[in-house]
């Protein structure tokens, strides 16, 4: 299948959970959000992933899942977390090349909330129904992209990944620290082994970038990220 294909069924894929999501908590599509934030997809075999889209001042209530017409890192060069994660990929060579020469950025929760609290306290009203939806679009966008790794912010990044994707008797992830934590919060960062439904995925985690600002508190995790890309 062609990689504008796929992307037109994810597309689907999200709308109908979105519209069934404007019936069952309504609250969360005041602030709507968006399904991915890169201008590429199904072009490699990783996922960059942010937690969910920040930012809901004066953002519209449009849940969005177009391709992004440019990088992000030009696109919203205003906002901290992609401000710093162009001085982040900038740290180490070879990493500003990977995220911009094909991989595919987006979230693992797509619906903007105010923070991570807000979110998990919306998934509990109906029971974990947002976590649900989102892990019907992250596994379908795993199953495109046959990805074998996902690198998400945030110390929280992994076991979020885990808790949407796993789903009894429908899909059943698995996660195991195997590398660090490195680091104190916020710049930590370590890498994780993750079965889904017998497929193995590496996920390393890094820094928000809306919390850890410090060029030089970020370098030694780009330089381990760049020796897990084999890209040093």
């Amino acid at each position: 299948m062609k990689w504008q294909d796929k992307l037109v069924r994810l597309q689907r894929l999200a709308c109908g959970l979105n519209c069934d999501l404007k019936v069952q908590i309504p609250q969360v599509c005041k602030t709507g959000g968006r399904l991915i934030s890169s201008s590429c997809y199904g072009q490699s075999g990783a996922l960059f992933l942010g937690l969910n889209p920040g930012d809901v001042e004066g953002v519209s209530s449009v849940f969005d899942v177009e391709r992004n017409t440019a990088s992000p890192l030009l696109t919203w060069a205003e906002l901290k977390y992609w401000r710093t994660c162009g001085i982040f990929l900038k740290q180490a060579p070879g990493l500003l090349d990977w995220f911009d020469g094909g991989v595919t950025s987006g979230f693992v929760c797509p619906w903007r909330t105010r923070n991570r609290d807000e979110l998990y306290r919306l998934n509990r009203n109906p029971r974990g129904l947002i976590f649900r939806y989102s892990g019907d679009i992250l596994a379908q966008m795993v199953e495109d992209h046959e990805a074998r790794l996902l690198v998400v912010t945030g110390f929280c990044g992994p076991r979020m990944i885990e808790d949407v994707l796993h789903l009894p008797d429908v899909r059943h992830s698995e996660l195991r620290c195997t590398d660090g934590p490195y680091d104190m919060h916020p710049y930590r960062y370590s890498g994780w082994d993750l079965t889904l439904n017998g497929r193995h995925l590496k996920v390393l985690q890094i820094p928000h970038f809306s919390r850890a600002v410090s060029p030089s508190r970020l370098q030694p995790c780009a330089d381990w990220l760049s020796r897990k890309l084999r890209l040093a």
